[in-house]
């Protein structure tokens, strides 16, 4: 069966809205699997068993199963496109739909006005009801820009695309046994578990996104701290990045404990302990209710001109 169906990609203007339908969602590889590079560039490629899936896709660690996927009931859309100007893609999401005799597989990409050279490409799947063999697919790429996903290293903007088919859940330090095994088993969509005695990780069992309601069940629960999407890297020997509701800042010479006060009050956030190695170096925490996670929050205190320094505390996964 030839599982390519070559069409070129068509690419649109902006548009600042996105439906996806119930019939189709975002699809992720899980645990360790990465897709290969032997995916064909700009043009659709339609997998409809696993022996398809298998040649192209691979995994870093010996032993691991199979993506489990019930081709009986979907197919799996993988599409690979040129990224225009090799600006950093932060976000893509995508929908499938019907027109006449043909579908229309939309692609949205969210991207930062900064270019990397290791970003001229983008990959993107999609999980959908069964489509026959004779199916045509046209796509409809669109690009717009993303909100800010990033922290500064030694003045240096650093970016990073969320996961959002996992999750990190920290508990407050007053949270108790029976606590911890009620949310672990609360949302049968997820599996996960304790990587510490506080936190959480958690991801979706058929590579879709988790949904803002199921963050928002999380965050509703008062020994819950902090939710948030782990993060995608390409730093060597990490696989992904996790934050919580903290990151740490250190003041200049010229700056006062009152002002970092100032500043944490008015972004809804509370100021913990200093640093044990680092004079003026505090850990600041943000509230689950800030619109702001601790990633953009860090940030914004930076913008200020306040800090020497201000990051997140990076959980840090490795893919061994």
């Amino acid at each position: 069966m030839d599982i390519s169906m070559e069409t070129p990609l068509k690419v649109t203007g902006y548009h600042e809205r996105y439906v996806e339908p119930d019939t189709s969602w975002d699809y992720f590889l899980p645990g360790r699997w990465r897709w290969g590079q032997s995916i064909p560039s700009n043009q659709v490629v339609v997998f409809n068993s696993m022996d398809d899936l298998k040649n192209y896709i691979f995994s870093g660690a010996p032993d691991v199963d199979l993506p489990t996927i019930d081709f009986s009931k979907h197919s799996l859309l993988l599409v690979r496109g040129q990224n225009p100007d090799q600006l950093i893609v932060s976000d893509i999401r995508g929908s499938l739909c019907q027109q006449d005799a043909h579908y229309v597989l939309h692609v949205d990409i969210k991207r930062y006005e900064v270019s990397h050279i290791d970003h001229d490409q983008w990959i993107f799947a999609l999980m959908t009801e069964k489509l026959s063999e004779d199916s045509v697919i046209e796509t409809d790429v669109t690009y717009g820009k993303c909100e800010n996903e990033y922290y500064y290293y030694n003045t240096e903007k650093i970016y990073h695309r969320q996961s959002q088919h996992k999750i990190i859940v920290k508990l407050t330090q007053n949270f108790t046994t029976e606590q911890l095994y009620a949310i672990i088993g609360s949302v049968p969509s997820l599996n996960g578990g304790p990587l510490r005695f506080d936190l959480l990780h958690f991801e979706s069992k058929d590579g879709k996104r988790i949904p803002s309601y199921t963050i928002d069940s999380f965050k509703a629960r008062d020994y819950v701290a902090s939710v948030e999407y782990m993060y995608f890297t390409d730093i060597r020997y990490y696989s992904n990045l996790g934050i919580t509701d903290e990151f740490r800042v250190t003041l200049k010479k010229t700056t006062t404990y009152e002002q970092l006060q100032e500043l944490s009050e008015q972004n809804n956030c509370k100021i913990g302990e200093e640093w044990p190695f680092a004079d003026n170096s505090f850990r600041i925490y943000v509230s689950k209710t800030s619109k702001l996670n601790a990633m953009q929050t860090s940030g914004l205190f930076y913008e200020t001109e306040l800090f020497t320094m201000s990051y997140p505390n990076f959980i840090v996964f490795y893919p061994f």
